[in-house]
Order: structure tokens, then sequence, then C-alpha cells
């Protein structure tokens, strides 16, 4: 059983977002385009505006909302290795860690 705390889900999505970014150096393609507009413009992400205005219920639910449409952004691209950008290829690893692996306390 791994815990995670809200501020992890807010540095999931930050690093997620400066994946998607560095991944090319002039034009995104299609597939970081799509995770750069699900981290801007998702319906409830984690981040301080959440933190303040829902009860611990509903960030619960918010984080879990968050994390399946990650899943489904990951699965719904699978990594073909000669078309794969650095953000296909990254975004799938930063998930398993983030789900299955115990956060770094002095992180």
């Amino acid at each position: 059983h791994i815990e995670k705390t809200f501020a992890d889900f807010v540095k999931l999505r930050d690093d997620l977002y400066e994946c998607c970014q560095s991944s090319h150096a002039f034009l995104n393609c299609a597939f970081c385009n799509e995770v750069a507009r699900y981290l801007l413009l998702g319906a409830v992400l984690p981040g301080a505006l959440l933190t303040w205005m829902l009860p611990q219920q509903q960030r619960t639910k918010a984080v879990h909302r968050f994390v399946e449409a990650l899943l489904l952004l990951a699965v719904s691209c699978p990594v073909i290795e000669a078309d794969a950008c650095p953000c296909q290829e990254k975004l799938p690893r930063y998930l398993y860690k983030f789900l299955f692996e115990a956060s770094d306390p002095t992180a």
C-alpha cells in the first residue's frame, strides 16, 4: 500500500507538464499537445486552488480522476519505438513510479 500526499499529485502534474514541454525542440507532437492540454485545462487538477476549495473527500475523488485520465492518455498512444517522442516513453514510467513506489520524504 503506497500512500501519497496531495503535494505528491501536484509534483506529478508539474513533472509531466515539464516532460511534455521539453520533449520537442520546436513543435510538440499530438501526444504532447494532448498531455499539455489536459494538464492545463483538465476539469479538476491538483493544485493550491483545489486544496483550499474542496473538502478532503472531493479532493480524493479529484486526484482519482486525475490519475485515471493520465492512465487513459498513457494507453491511448502506445509507444512505437521509431515514432515515440520522449514524453510517450516517460509518461508511463512516471505513472508507474508514482503509483507503485514510495515517495521520497526528503525530496
